[in-house]
């Protein structure tokens, strides 16, 4: 059990030690999966030492002595977390550790003066507050050197450049990315543009100093994609290539991952996972439970305002609301929109606020026709790629060569659901029938027939939906076809079917 409980916490070590963004909110956040996995190792193994070595107390001592002054060196070393009082708790109870292993040590020799080791443990709080200076010292001193990087270029020489200690030190600098300033616009706190650049700038020449560094690579990408919006680019590609350690293959599996989540919920994508799909909707409820609650203190805003004895507080409190509300919502809808910016579902919804809550219906139009946009292309770019989900296997090769030959601007092609609303219609349908794309997508296929065959189609679309038994699927043949002047004229068709995930199979007639 105890072997299971120590997997568990290595495994925990490494996410918590795989978080790139260095605006992250989470407790322990930290990119130095390394340091992380160590120290977590050896928190692990103290309590397995005392059951493994039950009878070899001075050697149990001396383990638990050099682990957790190592484990010591690492915190104030490296300074592992983004957050600055999250170093200086560990940094405290690291010393804390350390120096009572060392009087541990010390016990097993000389038995005789408990009460002293007492005194001398509590005496070590000194010990541990100078740790939590030296550690405000080290960042101190490191955030001055980071300001001095800002001239450095790729042409100074190598006695001109500074050289960090380790690939570890320059990600150390690299975080004055964490600096944030108020956008006026949003209404949030976002990265400072120039503590970024300062950043970047500081990991390429932690980058010209160790080439070899997969860690700073990552670093890198991950600046790159948490708060420039990038894509992982060319050094992610890079650092597979290098050997990466476990830790670091956990951290670039991490930013493919979210890459490819950030792309689906920007196309909307119903290729989304589970987990990103389940994220998106809590967040987008959020936002919807906030822009309900602005409107709520509105209403109660008037409801307080058309009282004869209205007082001046309740007036004062009932306004404060709903300007805390509005502010809160108007943030949340502003992150969301930086995150999925291409989700037509939530410009759709901020549209509506903008209409409800801000009163400003210019706004509100320009994000309502940016979502019809995107749904649009979307829609089209989905409908598009049904046409590449057409069996071949199961056509006749007079079918088949007709589907090779069609021509996109010269011949119709057009998807109709299983009850004949034509879902989709290429721009050939206006060449061939004088429809406009606009004209026919919605409508039933029949319009596209004269009589007898229109009012007939329907039924033989039942028919089809309750047999499974068709006369002209995936083959081809001579029909009529009605153009929008009203006129008659025959036409080949080849009509096959369309397999689309989750939904009932779709004819398309070509």
């Amino acid at each position: 059990m105890s072997l299971l409980f120590t997997l568990i916490s290595l495994i925990l070590a490494i996410a918590d030690g795989s978080d790139l963004n260095p605006h992250s909110k989470a407790l322990y956040a930290s990119p130095c999966g390394k340091w992380t996995f160590r120290r977590a190792f050896i928190k692990s193994a103290l309590p397995l030492l005392a059951a493994a070595l039950p009878n070899y107390i001075h050697l149990r001592a001396w383990l638990y002595f050099i682990l957790l002054v190592y484990n010591y060196w690492v915190q104030v070393r490296h300074v592992p977390y983004y957050h600055t009082w999250v170093n200086f708790v560990f940094a405290f109870t690291s010393c804390t550790y350390a120096w009572g292993a060392f009087l541990l040590l010390v016990a097993t020799y000389v038995r005789a003066h408990w009460d002293s080791f007492t005194i001398a443990f509590y005496c070590g709080a000194v010990l541990s507050i100078a740790s939590v200076g030296l550690v405000a010292f080290r960042l101190k001193f490191i955030r001055f050197f980071a300001n001095r990087m800002s001239s450095w270029t790729s042409d100074l020489t190598p006695s001109q450049q500074h050289h960090f200690r380790d690939d570890y030190e320059a990600e150390l600098c690299a975080r004055v990315s964490r600096k944030t300033t108020t956008d006026e616009a949003l209404l949030i706190r976002v990265p400072h543009p120039q503590a970024v650049a300062l950043a970047e700038t500081i990991l390429k020449a932690g980058i010209r100093q160790y080439p070899e560094s997969v860690f700073l690579l990552i670093v890198q990408t991950g600046l790159r994609v948490h708060l420039n919006s990038d894509k992982p680019g060319a050094a992610l590609i890079k650092a597979k290539l290098m050997g990466p350690s476990l830790t670091e293959q956990y951290q670039i599996f991490k930013l493919e991952q979210s890459e490819t989540e950030r792309m689906a919920l920007e196309q909307n994508d119903n290729t989304m996972d589970m987990a990103s799909y389940a994220e998106f909707q809590r967040q987008f409820k959020g936002l919807k439970e906030a822009h309900k609650a602005v409107l709520l203190a509105i209403r109660s805003f008037w409801q307080v305002l058309i009282k004869q004895d209205v007082t001046y507080v309740a007036l004062v409190n009932h306004f404060k609301k709903v300007e805390k509300t509005q502010l809160l919502a108007e943030r949340g809808y502003r992150q969301r929109l930086i995150m999925y910016p291409k989700n037509p579902a939530l410009l759709r919804s901020y549209s509506q606020f903008m209409q409800d809550v801000k009163l400003n219906p210019n706004a509100s139009m320009r994000y309502w026709a940016e979502a019809d946009k995107l749904e649009a292309q979307q829609l089209e770019s989905r409908k598009e790629n049904m046409l590449t989900k057409i069996d071949a296997a199961a056509m006749d090769a007079e079918t088949v060569q007709m589907l090779s030959m069609i021509d996109e601007e010269k011949d119709a092609n057009v998807i109709i659901t299983a009850e004949g609303v034509i879902q989709f219609a290429n721009k050939g349908v206006q060449n061939v029938f004088g429809w406009s794309k606009a004209d026919v997508e919605g409508k039933n296929i029949s319009m596209l027939m004269p009589p007898p065959y229109s009012q007939m189609h329907n039924g033989i679309l039942r028919a089809y939906n309750e047999s499974g038994i068709s006369n002209i699927i995936n083959k081809t043949r001579e029909v009529q076809g009605l153009h929008m002047e009203r006129y008659s004229f025959p036409i080949r068709l080849a009509v096959t079917k369309v397999a689309q995930t989750g939904k009932p199979p779709l004819d398309t007639p070509g």
